[in-house]
């Protein structure tokens, strides 16, 4: 798919951050039209871009901006007389760093940077062409999986933690993996030491077996290390606190696996 880019009329250097936005437009002669800063809010953006198209009805305007994928990205490629040219910021970075003597980073500076970047070096640039549906499907998913991944490990970490401050004994009596069912079904069940070595040798088989343990001999070991075990700590302020952090963690791994 080609994207023409030979009518364009104005230029615009988009400088994104949380809060507010920098907004620099100018001619191809490169005279500035304007500047500005709108909040973070899509109903600003859309109104400000219908008033910029009204102001062009001919031709399109080439965007560059600080970012190669994202909300903002998803967002102006939704306009067609817009041609956006997504830049790396060690680029913008680099270029900054010529152009300024300290090469500090401010946030009007970047916008009219960004907006001189693409009027005096188009030609160098790739202008952003979306892939297809599907293929942005299969990404985005991707990408959501990684994050999922990424989240589930930070969450095991933290649980792993709490565990080992005030019941480490469950770390031998459940999975390596605390998110698999065994462990989740195990917490949930036996958040602390007391309640477990309370329970009979019968009724901890039977989870196991239940959980699709179904070795003799590690749930015999497994029991053997329950009735030895003795408390890390008996501060009922600890213990209830750090069980709360359990379950809490354990419930958002519960999320994150049946996501």
């Amino acid at each position: 798919m080609e994207t023409k880019t030979d009518d364009i009329v104005a230029y615009l250097g988009i400088d994104w951050a949380d809060q507010k936005h920098d907004l620099h437009l100018c001619t191809p002669s490169g005279k500035t039209l304007e500047y500005r800063q709108i909040e973070h809010a899509p109903e600003v953006l859309n109104e400000w871009l219908a008033k910029l198209r009204q102001r062009f009805p001919q031709g399109r305007i080439a965007v560059c901006l600080e970012q190669s994928k994202g909300a903002l990205l998803y967002h102006l490629m939704s306009y067609d007389f817009l041609v956006l040219y997504p830049i790396n910021p060690k680029a913008l970075a680099r270029y900054r760093e010529a152009f300024t003597t300290s090469g500090a980073k401010d946030d009007k500076p970047d916008a009219e940077f960004l907006c001189e970047l693409i009027r005096c070096h188009r030609d160098r640039l790739r202008p952003w062409v979306p892939e297809d549906e599907q293929t942005r499907n299969i990404a985005a998913l991707a990408e959501a999986r990684r994050k999922a991944v990424d989240e589930r490990t930070r969450v095991s970490n933290k649980l792993k933690a709490t565990l080992k401050s005030y019941f480490p004994e469950s770390l031998q009596l459940i999975s390596v993996n605390l998110h698999d069912p065994l462990s989740l079904a195990f917490l949930k069940r036996w958040p602390r030491l007391e309640s477990i070595q309370g329970t009979s040798d019968a009724k901890i088989k039977k989870f196991y077996t239940a959980q699709g343990s179904r070795s003799e001999q590690r749930i015999t070991e497994r029991i053997q290390i329950i009735r030895s075990a003795l408390p890390v700590t008996k501060d009922i302020a600890v213990i209830t606190s750090a069980m709360i952090t359990v379950q809490m963690l354990s419930d958002i791994l519960t999320t994150l696996k049946s996501g």
